[in-house]
């Protein structure tokens, strides 16, 4: 699914689903096993964890996409992490207010190099908020 811009609601609905019932079979041998070290992604701040027939990525202590037997990638970054967070600072004599959510465009970099090292970087879903 990578790549599509015009997408329908109801299409990334059912790519949601189908990535949140790839990550349910993902996250019980997550959970289940012990995670060791694991091997430090190129010079980033993410770690490649092989439990099983799956890879998975940590970055920023955040697991944020999984590879299945299968080599199909899954970006699951936005599933857990996205936030909005509405922040307060005193700005030149007034108080401000900044909406921001902590999707990062490094972990996004990451992501991205990982499914290329490790995935099929062309079977790509991504869960999305709709």
């Amino acid at each position: 699914m990578k790549g599509i811009t015009n997408m329908k609601k109801e299409d990334q609905i059912a790519i949601n689903n189908f990535v949140e019932k790839a990550c349910e079979n993902a996250l019980s041998v997550w959970n289940n096993n012990s995670h060791g070290r694991g091997k430090q992604l190129n010079s980033m701040n993410a770690r490649v964890y092989t439990i099983g027939t799956y890879k998975f990525l940590v970055s920023y202590e955040t697991l944020v996409a999984f590879i299945d037997k299968d080599d199909v990638c899954f970006d699951i970054m936005r599933m857990f992490t996205f936030e909005k967070v509405t922040k307060r600072y005193y700005c030149g004599g007034y108080w401000e207010e900044t909406e921001y959510t902590n999707y990062s465009r490094s972990s996004a970099r990451q992501i991205s190099t990982f499914f290329r090292q490790y995935g099929n970087a062309n079977s790509v879903y991504t869960y999305r908020e709709c």
